[in-house]
């Protein structure tokens, strides 16, 4: 599949931080993950970062194969099924949005989220999440 994230451990530059003149300046860790769009029912994750997993609060083992509207707090999750559709439907290509997330362990996080369109050799349809809590 095209849309690989691949397993490279993610690093912050904390050297850089720690040097700077503006301590409340922190290292951020892009959240990513990778949904299949099928035409009809809920994205499934098929691939999530180790950010996204901290984020998520799951393993990753927890999270491939699951619908990613599971993880959507209910205050969102009827938005974020319609744009998921919409998105497999080819009527909109990105989101760009505030979510609130539903944690493992019951807590939510609000994150902002950038969702875009993405189609690997074969023509399957993704959508590529960017997420960073707020």
């Amino acid at each position: 599949m095209g849309i690989h994230l691949g397993r490279t451990r993610l690093k912050s530059n904390v050297s850089a931080v720690e040097k700077s003149a503006t301590p409340a300046v922190q290292p951020t860790v892009m959240a990513r993950a990778v949904v299949a769009l099928p035409t009809a029912g809920p994205g499934v994750l098929v691939e999530a970062n180790e950010a996204f997993c901290i984020l998520a609060g799951h393993r990753q083992d927890e999270l491939i194969g699951q619908p990613y509207t599971a993880l959507i707090a209910r205050v969102h999750a009827i938005r974020v099924a319609v744009l998921i559709s919409a998105m497999a439907h080819g009527e909109i290509n990105h989101v760009a949005e505030t979510w609130r997330l539903m944690r493992a362990d019951g807590s939510t996080v609000d994150a902002s989220v950038c969702m875009i369109m993405a189609h690997d050799g074969q023509g399957k349809q993704y959508a590529i999440i960017e997420a960073v809590a707020t």
